[in-house]
């Protein structure tokens, strides 16, 4: 019997006898790698204004990465900033360059977003604007 490369699961060829053994022992050989593949969700939320809510996922992501329906996750016009997404990891929120102010974390069960306006600092926090479409990919 021949075996594949990579996973050594069976080739059998005409001559071989099929076991459900065999069988059995190649699906767990691809159980086993499909447990070790990071689980990798893309999607879209729409805001609703809140000041901080979760975005349910049905895991806690390694990573995260939002931005709003345009693409963008920062824009600023030289007296007013915007922070519409940008790249959350585990215990490293996005945060407003001045303030340290958070707009986007890592949350047990899904994603945390945020909807303020900080007027001492010009600053939006833009990842849960009502009404607003987002995308964002997250990696478990």
């Amino acid at each position: 019997m021949n075996y594949t490369e990579n996973y050594q699961l069976n080739q059998w060829e005409k001559t071989d006898r099929v076991l459900m053994e065999d069988f059995n022992e190649d699906n767990r050989k691809i159980e086993a790698a499909l447990n070790g593949m990071p689980k990798v969700i893309a999607g879209t939320y729409t805001g609703d204004g809140a000041a901080s809510r979760i975005i349910p996922l049905d895991f806690i992501p390694k990573a995260v990465f939002v931005w709003n329906g345009n693409g963008v996750m920062y824009s600023s016009n030289g007296s007013v900033t915007q922070y519409s997404g940008g790249l959350a990891l585990p215990g490293i929120p996005c945060t407003t360059s001045f303030g340290n102010y958070p707009y986007l974390a890592i949350a047990e069960n899904g994603i945390q977003v945020y909807y303020a306006y900080y007027e001492n600092i010009k600053y939006y926090l833009s990842t849960n604007v009502a009404n607003e479409k987002y995308l964002y990919l997250a990696i478990g």
